[in-house]
């Protein structure tokens, strides 16, 4: 009975040591907000999704300057997921008032009424990221996929945007190294009961929370947009500035910032007037 009793002690001790373990990793990934999610949904007028082998022969030859075998090993990693949505299963996918927030153009409309599936391509990383290869990697797939499978509208679920396949290829042709903030984050304003409110999207491509500042009055939008713009910049680039000076006015502007709450960060703008 002895030797039973102290083998149930360890099988309750061993449990408890596995559970705290267990407890610890949790709140500590989570406290430090490193999840990465980065999407893109691309519109197809079939429901045949080009081959992978296809795909990659496309993005070695017609992108090789930017996309090499490192952004092709993220085809194998377990955090990259890739599945097609038929239009005749999921229509509710497929209405366009879904976008209606967003910058819809009559070429986006059209694409959306042709297409008979979408093909969704996805990186999801519980853990902090290494590097960030899987920016572009997505960014070139996708564009792949518009090249390959006849492509007509490419959507970003993440950064909340929407492009025809000929604007999403120019955005490559722009910004050919797709990693930079400007390409993946987008700067939207939100309607307040008194004023805007300000919010960026896309900062959890990298595991970092959303911007988040407001209320400002109309004739603010400028100035601020500039603002949140270069702090996002600095945020994506690793750095958390105390304060930004923008171009479309001589003032420096104090950040401060409260914690990171639900994948989101407040901060406070505050103009530092100089030259008084």
């Amino acid at each position: 009975m002895v030797d039973r009793g102290w083998a149930l002690i360890l099988v309750w001790i061993a449990l408890g040591c596995a559970l705290l373990y267990g407890a610890v990793r949790f709140f500590n990934r989570h406290k430090a907000g490193i999840h990465a999610h980065c999407e893109y949904w691309v519109f197809l007028p079939g429901v045949d999704v080009p081959a992978q082998d296809v795909l990659m022969k496309h993005l070695l030859t017609t992108h090789a300057r930017y996309f090499g075998k490192n952004e092709g090993l993220v085809f194998s990693d377990i955090r990259f997921h890739m599945s097609l949505v038929l239009r005749e299963k999921n229509p509710h996918a497929f209405r366009p008032d879904l976008f209606e927030s967003m910058d819809v153009t009559p070429e986006v409309l059209k694409g959306l009424g042709a297409a008979s599936s979408f093909v969704k391509v996805r990186f999801l990383s519980e853990d902090a990221l290494l590097n960030r290869r899987h920016l572009r990697f997505l960014a070139y797939l996708s564009a792949a996929m518009v090249s390959q499978g006849n492509g007509s509208v490419v959507y970003d679920p993440i950064s909340m945007q929407i492009w025809s396949a000929e604007d999403f290829m120019g955005r490559l042709l722009a910004d050919p190294e797709a990693e930079s903030s400007a390409f993946h984050v987008a700067v939207n304003w939100i309607p307040e009961p008194e004023g805007f409110s300000i919010r960026t999207q896309g900062h959890l491509k990298v595991g970092e929370p959303e911007l988040l500042s407001g209320p400002f009055s109309s004739d603010q939008r400028v100035v601020v947009s500039d603002v949140v713009r270069a702090v996002s910049d600095a945020i994506w680039n690793g750095s958390k500035p105390a304060s930004v000076r923008v171009d479309c006015c001589e003032d420096e502007f104090e950040i401060l910032y409260e914690e990171p709450k639900a994948g989101s960060m407040t901060m406070r703008i505050l103009r530092r007037q100089t030259g008084v």
